[in-house]
């Protein structure tokens, strides 16, 4: 895994591209990160895990403390033990959030030339979240890159989407989590779906 701290810093011919926070890395993200990496393989192509840093509530709603479970290069090793072959922490600041959703997987595509986007169901970007779901399977045929959706992790009949389950549930869950992610964390088999 290389690790790099700028989208203009990484330059590929192909990829397999998922975007997100990551932080903490939980079974969700997991699922997704692995369905990633499968596709890459089958594709010939690298994995590319793109986060940001500072997270996007700290810079666009102030959030403090500004708390998160890893650091950038934690993250990034974990990401790599999961099997993913580039992780990009791209600096998140206010001139990024002003960037619109179809300039920004324009700049993706020009660096990357990713093939396929992984996310969840409750992805956006680009200013104001304007590029949702719908908006992604609008521009994907004109930029040239499949769209996988893939659909919420359920743990005791609960959500691991972040928007869906909630700060309350997050709280209330987070210990036992991250037992279980500790517990797992030296095992890239136990998601293994049958």
């Amino acid at each position: 895994m290389q690790h790099f701290r700028n989208i203009d810093a990484l330059q590929l011919a192909a990829s397999v591209l998922t975007i997100g926070s990551f932080d903490g890395i939980h079974l969700g993200h997991q699922a997704l990160i692995q369905q990633l990496v499968n596709a890459a393989q089958e594709k010939q192509a690298p994995s590319v895990v793109l986060s940001f840093y500072p997270h996007p509530s700290v810079v666009l709603q102030g959030r403090r403390p500004s708390f998160y479970i890893m650091s950038p290069e934690e993250k990034a090793v974990r990401l790599g033990n999961l099997g993913v072959d580039y992780v990009i922490t791209q600096k998140f600041d206010r001139s990024l959030s002003r960037m619109r959703a179809s300039d920004f997987l324009k700049w993706l595509k020009d660096q990357l030339q990713f093939q396929m986007l992984w996310v969840g169901e409750n992805f956006a970007l680009g200013y104001k979240r304007e590029g949702d779901i719908s908006y992604l399977m609008g521009i994907s045929g004109a930029l040239a890159f499949d769209l996988q959706v893939v659909p919420p992790v359920f743990w005791m009949e609960r959500s691991l989407a972040p928007r869906e389950s909630g700060r309350h549930f997050a709280q209330e869950m987070s210990p036992v989590l991250l037992v279980i992610w500790v517990s797992h964390s030296s095992s890239e088999e136990w998601l293994s779906q049958d």
